[in-house]
């Protein structure tokens, strides 16, 4: 039995159980005309958080204090509507991340204000399934909001579900992820003889793309395709950028037994141009000065 503590809105409110362990409970009409002490039905649970941990709790309290409730209401709408279309169960710190993102991109889109994806073709090509239902949300969103969002809110939209299907990051993957990162650099940097800028937007899309080929790595949904036209222009354009894509994979295949297809090398070899080809340039221009 779940008793009200606190109402926040008809479908939102703070209970607590027989026990004396408190929850945040969603759903459609659970809290409407409720007050402290009433008992709520069991029926109309959609969700349920428990607040145990502290920092869960003080993000959450927050998240009330500061975000208006129509945006937590449109992201439960939205977060409800792609758990159905993905088949999938998000993690629910995507309530706390998703609302956030939303209150703000509607507030740019009202002003004529788009923020750049420099991912987006990455998040279409790698998560289609996470951009369709994104572009889905986006269709949800216009009609709530009456606020059409870009093609670039719908990438960062599909982050958001992307990131929600990985258990809520231990400090070790977390720890392995970085690694795994610097791991990579420096074998680029090595092989190039060059010291990688790391506040670059090169070496911020290389970063990217490696997490989240280790997260579709966790996931097994590496790349099947092996385009072979691609590839071998690549690699005789570019076969100093070859050789090191070759270590790359070497290392992950001692790292995590994993073989790259000639598409990830592919993409591999593009990242690694883009962070070589910025390096130089950068040093180029402090040998001017």
């Amino acid at each position: 039995m779940y008793t009200v503590k606190k109402v926040f809105n008809n479908n939102i409110a703070l209970v607590e159980d027989d026990f004396h362990d408190e929850f945040i409970l969603l759903g459609n009409g659970l809290a409407f005309q409720k007050k402290g002490g009433d008992v709520i039905d069991a029926s109309k649970i959609d969700k349920k958080f428990s607040l145990d941990a502290e920092a869960f709790t003080q993000k959450f309290s927050q998240l009330f204090s500061e975000i208006p409730i129509v945006y937590i209401e449109l992201a439960m709408h939205v977060i409800e509507n792609a758990e159905k279309a993905l088949n999938v169960e998000f993690n629910e710190m995507i309530y706390i991340g998703l609302s956030d993102h939303l209150r703000y991109a509607i507030e740019r889109a009202k002003e004529r204000l788009d923020m750049p994806n420099v991912m987006l073709w990455e998040i279409r090509r790698f998560y289609p399934k996470e951009y369709a239902a994104a572009l889905k949300a986006i269709e949800q969103i216009y009609y709530y909001e009456n606020v059409w969002l870009s093609d670039n809110e719908a990438g960062y939209i599909a982050l958001h579900f992307v990131n929600a299907q990985i258990d809520s990051p231990k400090m070790s993957l977390t720890i392995e992820l970085t690694t795994i990162i610097m791991d990579i650099m420096k074998i680029v940097q090595l092989q190039f003889k060059i010291e990688i800028d790391q506040s670059s937007l090169s070496y911020t899309r290389f970063a990217t793309h490696i997490s989240y080929f280790v997260r579709r790595l966790m996931q097994g949904e590496l790349s099947e395709s092996d385009d072979s036209f691609i590839f071998e222009q690549m690699v005789q354009k570019y076969p100093d950028t070859f050789r090191c894509a070759l270590q790359i994979e070497t290392y992950l295949n001692v790292k995590a037994g994993v073989r790259l297809t000639k598409e990830e090398i592919v993409y591999f070899m593009i990242h690694i141009n883009r962070v070589v080809e910025q390096s130089i340039e950068k040093k180029e221009k402090i040998y001017e000065l």
